[in-house]
C-alpha cells in the first residue's frame, strides 16, 4: 500500500471517529435547566474521573532479572500487572536491620546475581505500605525505598534500596513463593532488554545496552469542560467570577482561591491559600494526595506515582502508555507548567492547596503499532549528553518514554513518539532536543 494510500485512510478514520466523538460529546454536554446546580455536576463529575486504588498507583514500573550474570529490564504491561498483583499480597514481618553503604559496595549489592528486582520511578515511605508489615517499627516509617530485590534462591530474603543514601533495609517477605516467582519471569511472551547499571546524580539507572524499537501510536483526544472542575473545585460558585486579566488564559477566581486554565495547552492551573503551621508528613501527604487525585485525573489509562518534590511539598503522579511514562516535547527553557503528561498535587492537613491537571486525554487509537522508532541505546545517549557539557552528575534521571505532540493533521488527533528524555534541574527534558539546542548532532539516535 502506498504512502498516499496510508495517509487518506488515516484522514478518513480520522474524520469518522471525530465525527462519532462530536455527536456523542454534543448530546452528553447539552444543558439542562439545572446544569448550573453542584448536584447536577456531582453526577457528571463522576463521569469523567477514573477509578484507581493505591496498588495501581504506588507500584513499580519495572522488573530487572538478575540471572546468569547478567541484568535484563522489562517493563511489559502483562508481566508487570502479574508481578503488582503478586506484589499485593505479599507480607513482611519488619524490617530487621538497615546498613549504609559505600558507592562501590553499594553497586555490588544491587548487581548481587540471582535475584528479582522491582523498580519504584522514585523514593516511597516504608509507611506507605504499613499493611504489608506483621510490625513496623515507627523510626521507619517516613524512611524511603525506591527499589525491592527478592532473591530468586531463598524468597523469604527481601531488602528495600534508597539510592539517594546508598541505604539497604532488609527484612523477611513472609509469603516468599520461589516457584510462583519463576512463572511470573518466565512467560511465554516475555520482553527483555539486556540492560547495565549507571549512577547519575544521586540515582542508578538501568540503560539498554543495545537499541530498543518501540511503536508510535496516534490518538483522538477529547478536553473536558472547565465547568465539570469548577464545581469541585470551588466552595461556591456563585461566587466566582471570570477573569480576563492575563492572556492566554481562561481564569475563575472567588475571594480565596483561583483556577486557570491555558489556551495553549489545556492544563488547568489551581490555587488556594489554606492558612495552616503544621506540615503533614511524607506517608500522610501521600495519602491525601492519593484522594485528590482520585477526583481530577481522567486519564483512561495507567498513572503511577512518579516523584515527590520536598521543597514545594508536591506530589508528582504520571500518566503511562504500555510501560512507558508520558511527557511533554520540552526543550531547555521549558518548565513542568506545559508538562502534560502529569498531575502536580500539593496538600495541607486542610486540604488541596495546589494542582495542575492535564483536562486532554486520549480517547480512540488511530494507529496500529506498526509504524516504529529505534532509539539509541543507553551509553549512546549519555555520550551525547555529556559532549554537549552535561555531566553524570547533572542528570537526575534519565530514561524512555512517550512524548506527547499535537498533530499537525487535527487539533483533535495527538501523537506519542518513543523519545530519550533526561531529568535536569526536576524538569524532565526531551534528550534529542536538548542536545540539538545545544549544538550536538543527533543523527542515529
Amino acid at each position: 500500500m502506498g504512502m498516499k494510500s496510508m495517509h487518506f485512510i488515516r484522514g478518513f478514520l480520522i474524520f469518522l471517529v471525530a465525527l462519532s466523538l462530536v455527536l456523542t460529546w454534543a448530546i452528553w454536554t447539552m444543558p439542562g435547566k439545572d446544569e448550573k446546580k453542584a448536584n447536577s455536576n456531582t453526577s457528571k463529575l463522576s463521569e469523567i474521573t477514573v477509578s484507581r486504588k493505591d496498588n495501581e498507583v504506588f507500584v513499580p514500573t519495572m522488573v530487572v532479572l538478575h540471572k546468569n550474570n547478567m541484568k535484563e529490564l522489562t517493563v511489559d504491561t502483562d508481566i508487570m500487572r502479574n508481578f503488582n498483583k503478586e506484589f499485593a499480597t505479599w507480607s513482611f514481618a519488619s524490617i530487621d536491620s538497615s546498613e549504609v553503604y559505600s558507592g562501590e559496595d553499594y553497586t555490588e549489592k544491587l548487581s548481587e546475581n540471582n535475584n528479582v528486582e522491582l523498580v519504584f520511578p522514585n523514593e516511597l515511605p516504608l509507611g506507605l505500605f504499613s499493611k504489608f508489615f506483621g510490625k513496623l517499627a515507627n523510626v521507619y516509617k517516613n524512611e524511603t525505598f525506591q527499589r525491592i530485590t527478592v532473591s530468586l534462591d531463598d524468597p523469604t530474603s527481601i531488602h528495600f534500596y534508597n539510592d539517594r543514601e546508598q541505604k539497604i533495609y532488609s527484612g523477611e517477605l513472609e509469603n516468599g513463593d520461589k516457584k510462583k516467582l519463576n512463572e511470573l519471569l518466565d512467560a511465554d511472551d516475555k520482553n527483555y532488554t539486556s540492560v547495565s547499571l549507571q549512577k547519575l546524580g544521586s540515582k542508578y539507572v538501568y540503560l539498554p545496552t543495545e537499541e530498543v524499537k518501540l511503536p508510535q501510536y496516534a490518538y483522538m483526544v477529547e478536553t473536558q469542560p472547565n465547568s465539570f472542575f469548577i464545581y469541585r473545585l470551588f466552595d461556591d460558585t456563585s461566587e466566582v467570577k471570570e477573569s480576563t486579566a492575563e492572556a492566554g488564559y481562561e481564569q475563575f477566581n472567588d475571594n480565596i482561591s483561583r483556577m486557570k486554565v491555558s489556551q495553549s495547552t489545556n492544563i488547568l492551573s489551581y490555587y488556594r491559600n489554606r492558612t495552616t503551621t503544621n506540615k503533614l508528613d511524607l506517608v500522610d501527604m501521600l495519602k491525601s494526595s492519593f484522594y485528590e487525585l482520585q477526583k481530577y485525573e481522567n486519564w483512561p489509562g495507567s498513572v503511577h506515582y512518579f516523584n515527590y518534590n520536598n521543597q514545594k511539598q508536591q506530589a508528582i503522579y504520571r500518566r503511562y502508555i504500555e510501560g512507558y511514562p508520558i511527557f511533554s516535547n520540552t526543550s531547555q527553557t521549558s518548565t513542568n507548567e506545559d508538562d502534560l503528561g502529569a498531575t502536580y498535587i500539593t496538600v495541607s492537613e486542610n486540604g488541596l492547596s495546589q494542582l495542575q491537571v492535564p483536562l486532554i486525554v486520549a480517547q480512540t487509537p488511530l494507529s496500529d503499532k506498526e509504524d516504529e522508532k529505534q532509539l539509541a541505546k543507553g551509553s549512546d545517549i549519555l555520550a551525547s549528553l555529556n559532549q554537549v557539557g552535561i555531566e553524570n552528575e547533572q542528570i537526575e534521571g534519565l530514561e524512555i518514554g512517550y512524548c506527547w505532540t499535537n498533530s499537525k493533521e487535527s487539533s483533535r488527533v495527538v501523537d506519542l513518539e518513543p523519545s530519550w528524555y533526561a531529568c535536569i534541574n526536576g524538569v524532565w527534558l526531551n534528550a534529542e532536543s536538548l542536545i540539538r539546542q545545544k549544538g550536538g548532532a543527533t543523527d542515529g539516535l
